[in-house]
Formats: structure tokens, sequence, C-alpha cells
């Protein structure tokens, strides 16, 4: 029997409705022996096709991620971008097949690591503002010098930059896996073979992962004084501006010189805004409810429906509830029919006593 990385019992495992992509590429090759290169190309289909999976959890873990990074001190600037062909980030890392790709620990999705992009924007800093005074190194005592923008950016060796390179993750319902093959033409001489290339050679196919979607970068602003943060704030759109044209122009990942990596971003950057707080159930019906409220007979009996789901909701959702009735509906909170209705109904009543005050 082939050499296999799977105990006896789990042979016939297949990918389920949990299965986590990164656990099964790690773990779970049917074959590690060299002749069964359908093994191989079978464990990256899986992987693509589990990653499908996942999206549900996921998407509760990407709003708390945003919601975090909006409630955190200093300012925080967002961006979104789309891929424009295939991405390959960690293809160098320890895998089982030749090849790997970064996959969250928990969610198994493709992300982009913060340290990945921010030594892109300064790579593509150094590479095409190196010519201008503030980006300038010097060379003093040995040692190399960052210009000053360069500095307050990213860093240097005894101090942190003013910026901080948050991971990009996908948009929950826009990203996936794809199947793809690196071919090697002349493997033996590329494994330090004595025989020269030839034509003749048999090319050996490799099969690796790559991911497709729609990211969001975030960009934060350490905590500043008072009097520094409009220079901290420009400071962090003069990164964000690098990150945008370093992703556009070069790439993120491997093969880049390919044209893999590269990102569309839509639009321009902006202040990650706190999301809406979540409603509960009994307001969005009696919002629903309140919307459709119309100067009619039916007046009294849906405006009793709406007391009641009213009554069940938390201070700020009934206040929220009656600013919006009180602004959008005068008609129907003036019907004549309310007043018999209101003397059978304490709810509709008591929602009543708060409506015109």
């Amino acid at each position: 029997m082939p050499a296999s990385t799977r105990r006896k019992n789990l042979q016939h495992l297949k990918v389920g409705t949990s299965t986590h992509p990164g656990l099964w590429l790690d773990k779970y090759l049917w074959s590690s022996d060299r002749k069964e290169t359908d093994a191989k190309r079978n464990l990256v289909d899986e992987v693509k096709d589990a990653v499908g999976r996942t999206k549900d959890h996921y998407k509760k873990y990407f709003e708390r991620y945003e919601a975090l990074l909006a409630s955190r001190p200093g300012l925080t600037y967002t961006m979104t971008g789309e891929t424009r062909g295939r991405l390959s980030v960690g293809l160098g890392a320890n895998a089982v097949l030749e090849t790997s790709i970064t996959l969250h620990h928990t969610y198994g999705v493709p992300y982009i690591p913060g340290s990945a992009l921010k030594g892109l924007a300064s790579s593509y800093a150094a590479k095409h503002l190196e010519d201008q005074d503030s980006w300038k190194r010097s060379f003093k005592g040995g040692k190399t010098e960052r210009g000053v923008l360069q500095k307050l950016i990213f860093g240097d060796t005894s101090e942190s930059g003013l910026v901080i390179f948050y991971d990009a993750l996908p948009k929950p319902e826009d990203f996936q896996l794809d199947a793809d093959v690196i071919t090697v033409h002349h493997p033996d001489y590329y494994q330090g073979g004595k025989k020269p290339p030839a034509d003749w050679d048999s090319p050996t196919p490799v099969p690796f992962i790559t991911a497709r979607g729609t990211f969001r970068f975030y960009l934060g602003l350490v905590p500043l004084p008072e009097g520094e943060l409009e220079k901290g704030r420009k400071v962090l759109e003069l990164a964000a501006l690098l990150l945008k044209k370093a992703l556009e122009e070069e790439g993120v990942g491997a093969k880049t010189t390919l044209g893999y990596g590269r990102i569309k971003i839509e639009g321009d950057f902006s202040p990650l805004k706190p999301p809406p707080p979540k409603r509960s159930e009994e307001f969005e019906k009696a919002m629903l409810k309140a919307e459709s409220l119309r100067w009619s007979n039916d007046a009294p009996r849906m405006l009793a429906d709406i007391a009641k789901l009213w009554s069940q909701l938390p201070r700020e959702e009934q206040e929220e509830l009656e600013a919006f009735l009180v602004q959008n509906k005068s008609q129907a909170l003036g019907y004549h029919g309310l007043d018999e209705a209101r003397k059978r109904d304490e709810k509709l009543d008591a929602l009543l006593k708060k409506l015109r005050r």
C-alpha cells in the first residue's frame, strides 16, 4: 500500500459541510508517494471546493473584525479592492505540497497579512520615491537611515512608524479558491543535476492553490496627542495612497512578474465607520408595520400591533420607533378612531401618550 498521511480509518474521509480548508490542505493528503500524482491534484480540488462551506461562520467574524477596528482609538482608514486575476500569498511556506497558500487559521479563508502589505508599500516607496529628499536614505556610522517620511510611516529599528497595516480580509460574499499549475520543464537540472536542460526533458506539472475575490484593506493611525492629529492624518492618507498604487501597479504575494497579485482599488480610501447597531427582531417587525401605516380605518388596528411590539423593546429602540412615527406618520396619529381604540388597549394608550406629548 502507498505511503499515506492519513490513519487507516480516515482513508475514505470526504470533504464535509464543516471542513476547514487549511486543515484539510495540511493533514489530508491521501498519499505522499511521489508516484501518486493524482493525490496532490485531488487535494487541491478538494480544498478549493471546501472553502465555500465556511462562509456563514466567517461572515460573523468579518463583521466583528470591522467593528473592532472601527472602535479602536485613533483614526482607521479602509479601502476595497478586487483581484484582477489570481492571488498567491504564502506560496513558499512549508506544506505537504511543494507550494502553499496563506489561509486564516480559524476560518480557512484566504487573507493578506498586514506584514506583507507593509513590506509592499515600503518597497514601492523606496523604488519610486528615492530621488525625493523626504524619502532619500542616508548612510551614517555604517548604518542606513531612512528618509523622514519613510521613517514616519514605516518606522525603523529604533522606533515604530505612525501607521498600522492590518490584515486584509476578503468580503464574505465575494471570494473563492482556484486550482492552478506551475509547470517545471527541467526538474533534474533545477534540482542540481549535472545534465544541462534539454528539449526532450519531461515537464512536471505542480498543482497549487490561488485566491480571487474582493478584499478589504485597513490602515490605522497610532493614538496621537490632540495637536498632532492633523499631521498624523496626512501621514495616514499618504500611506494609503502608497499601498493603493503598489497593489495596482506591482501586486502582492508571489509570481507578481507574471501578473499575479494585482488588485484594483475601488474608489478612494475613507475613514472606517462603526457598523449600525444591531436591532432586535421585534424592532424590525415594528418598523415594517410603521412604514406601511396609513391614514385609514386600518390605522387603529395597525397602531395596536405596533404598540404591542413597542412594549417589548428596550428604551433605546422604543425612542427610535417613536421618533419615526412622530416625524413620518402625523396624519395617521391624528385619526379620530384612535381615541376609542386606546380605551380598549393599554399598550396602544401608553404608546399614544408618548407620541402626543
